[in-house]
């Protein structure tokens, strides 16, 4: 559990987020593989994206 809280604050940094709750605004990019996963599992990023930002 202490490795994913390090983990998590590190991201945080890197994005320049202060609480977890501000990474909900930090842009989400998918591309390559991972979208061609996402994709054929019948998922639209679109909506993915707007129901992440609440």
């Amino acid at each position: 559990m202490h490795s994913l809280a390090e983990g998590l604050q590190k991201y945080m940094l890197l994005l320049g987020c202060l609480t977890p709750k501000e990474l909900r605004d930090v842009p989400l990019i998918v591309t390559g593989e991972t979208r061609d996963f996402i994709a054929s599992r019948g998922y639209e990023l679109a909506k993915l994206c707007r129901w992440r930002r609440g």
